[in-house]
């Protein structure tokens, strides 16, 4: 233990509260966008639901299940990502539709507005899958944020101060123990040059 570790030390601690504000601004930030994804999967999940009633009320025939609607589209979805303050995050993107070949010829007359109705839903579907990923991503950044600012806050920051504390005590001891020797040897030199001292004062 030394000035220079003291030093280190110091500029360890100076270091570690600089970044501890930008860490926890950037933890609030991403618990802020977790809350608003939050809502907008819960309107996402809300608007499902309440399309999915309308339709079924409107056309009970989607609960048939020899309704042979199965590839009649075919959704065109990209795996977009974006970054949001360090983080990949899956892109909102709407699917591209296109009708299969098979048509829709020969089937009932309602049979466009049920697959309408499919194409609607399985776009709300897309959105609220979207969302929820979005939602995961977020929340495992926060929990990674929070455990950066608590490292920072409950270990290396009190770690630093125990380090500094324990030097300045280790140095201002030495420096005690230093004055009592530096007394102690010009005690001792005085007591054995005062006789010299006298002997010379008593020569003619």
């Amino acid at each position: 233990m030394n000035k220079g570790a003291l030093a280190r030390c110091r500029h360890e601690l100076d270091t570690y509260a600089r970044v501890l504000p930008s860490l926890d601004l950037k933890r609030r930030q991403l618990a802020m966008m977790l809350a608003a994804e939050r809502r907008l999967l819960d309107e996402a999940a809300a608007r499902f639901e309440s399309v999915l009633t309308h339709h079924a009320t409107r056309l009970p025939m989607l609960a048939l299940d020899e309704l042979p609607f199965d590839g009649i589209w075919h959704a065109g979805l990209e795996h977009a990502e974006e970054r949001l303050l360090g983080l990949r995050m899956p892109a909102l993107v709407t699917p591209s539709w296109e009708l299969s070949r098979q048509t829709l010829t020969g089937l009932p007359a309602w049979s466009d507005e049920v697959a309408d109705a499919v194409r609607e839903l399985v776009g709300l579907q897309v959105e609220r899958g979207l969302r929820s990923k979005r939602v995961q991503v977020l929340e495992a950044g926060v929990r990674h944020a929070l455990q950066k600012v608590n490292l920072f806050e409950r270990v290396l920051i009190p770690r630093a101060r125990d380090r500094i504390r324990a030097i300045r005590v280790f140095l201002a001891d030495g420096e005690r123990t230093a004055i009592v020797q530096a007394k102690q040897a010009r005690a001792l030199l005085h007591r054995r040059t005062q006789p010299e001292a006298q002997r010379t004062e008593q020569r003619p």
